[in-house]
């Protein structure tokens, strides 16, 4: 019972067992065992044959039966739900009710064992945690190394502030990495960022992009053939789109195209909607369900997580951003791995600087930090400010080579380095 009871559902077995199956499952999620056949005959009725003990094989089997049952049932579940579903065009719920049928079966990862083989442990530690450049040293620094996979990085900003600009930027180092992904743009046509990303790969501005169209194409052209990612658009509507939507969109691109993203991008939380039945008042419980289902699908798909919030109106005249500023729900914040506010006053902006202030970070202790970087107004990129600015050398996508050194970051790795670097590997 204990191996089975997180996959057996009433609903599963014909109606004169339904009463039967519902009462063993309450049972035992309250005393944490097996009730005797008298009470299970004195509280449903069922008559029950005693088979007595059975044996290691006998359990494994049972428990793989009932595996295969419950998967079949649940798949036929979902099936027969897809109609009503469809005619209210929710895709997105069927696909998700399929996948989740589909994977029903029995918890085998039992987690880690910790004195078992540490050395292996610490590892298969580093495989997995491999730190992703944001192409900016100096935030790479404060966050602990860069980004990982299925960690949520959101940025803050007041409404014209940024927040579309400085992700896209997220998304053009990413690209020159050669990491594939994905923006989805719940407010801007698609055009805009592309044409956004044209000016930073051409280094043309927005008002020369279409004057200029033939050198634009020749750096994109160039651009793509020197390793960068691939990298797709896609508008969908504010308010009514949810992870559903979402998540309909990504496996219909895997299909067509065997495209799968290494970063995602979601612009923005504030105006996406949620796949729970909420009141849109209560913006602390809409806004956590939103953040939490945007950073389940990093999860979902092995991806790093971008997205943005509002800033209030006392972010405005604030020198240096809190978390007190963020518009809405702050449980935007709790959910998120590492927050990053944005602010460009018109000093700045006439200096070609913007700053970041970290307000939040899982990995380091960077919260509090402020970072002036360079921002071209040209080229719409932001760039590290440092002295003499380093740039990542792409080898390939496993590897990315640091300059004026000899480690190579992701390939062969010297030794007693590779701790305080960063990985672009999967």
């Amino acid at each position: 019972m204990a191996l089975t009871a997180g996959l057996v559902k009433p609903s599963y077995f014909d109606p004169s067992l339904k009463k039967t199956v519902k009462f063993l499952g309450e049972y035992f999620n309250k005393y944490k065992d097996v009730p005797k056949l008298q009470v299970i005959r004195a509280e449903t009725g069922a008559i029950l044959d005693d088979i007595g003990q059975i044996s290691r094989a006998e359990t494994t089997y049972i428990s793989e039966e009932i595996e295969k049952f419950c998967r079949d049932s649940a798949v036929t579940e979902a099936i027969l739900a897809g109609p009503e579903l469809l005619k209210k065009g929710d895709m997105g719920q069927i696909i998700e009710n399929l996948k989740n049928a589909i994977t029903t079966g029995l918890q085998k990862d039992i987690g880690i064992d910790y004195f078992a083989d540490p050395t292996a442990r610490l590892e298969a530690t580093l495989q997995t945690q491999n730190r992703i450049s944001t192409g900016l040293p100096e935030i790479d620094e404060l966050i602990g190394g860069g980004l990982a996979r299925q960690e949520l990085i959101t940025f803050l900003a007041n409404s014209g502030g940024g927040k579309s600009m400085n992700m896209l930027n997220l998304a053009h180092n990413f690209l020159k990495q050669g990491l594939n992904g994905i923006y989805i743009t719940l407010e801007m046509a698609e055009g805009v960022v592309t044409k956004r990303l044209d000016s930073m790969v051409s280094a043309i501005s927005q008002a020369d992009l279409l004057k200029n169209m033939h050198k634009v194409a020749a750096a994109v052209e160039k651009a793509g053939s020197k390793g960068y990612g691939r990298f797709f658009v896609k508008r969908f509507p504010e308010n009514r789109t949810n992870i559903h939507t979402i998540q309909a969109y990504l496996q219909q691109l895997e299909q067509a195209n065997g495209f799968r993203p290494d970063f995602i991008i979601i612009d923005y939380i504030d105006i996406m909607g949620t796949t729970h039945n909420i009141s849109l008042d209560n913006l602390f419980i809409k806004d956590k369900y939103v953040t939490e289902e945007i950073r389940s699908l990093g999860f979902d798909y092995n991806a790093i997580m971008v997205s943005a919030a509002q800033l209030g109106r006392a972010a405005i005249k604030a020198e240096k951003l809190n978390q007190s500023h963020i518009q809405g729900g702050i449980s935007k914040i709790n959910t998120s791995d590492y927050v990053i506010g944005i602010k460009q006053d018109d000093l700045m902006r006439s200096q070609g600087e913007i700053q970041y202030d970290i307000l939040k970070s899982r990995n380091s202790g960077g919260v509090g930090a402020s970072v002036r970087l360079k921002w071209d107004p040209v080229s719409l990129s932001v760039t590290s400010n440092a002295g003499k600015q380093q740039q990542l050398k792409v080898t390939n996508k496993r590897q990315v080579v640091l300059p004026e050194t000899n480690i190579a970051v992701g390939g062969q790795k010297n030794s007693g380095d590779v701790m305080n670097l960063f990985q672009t590997g999967k």
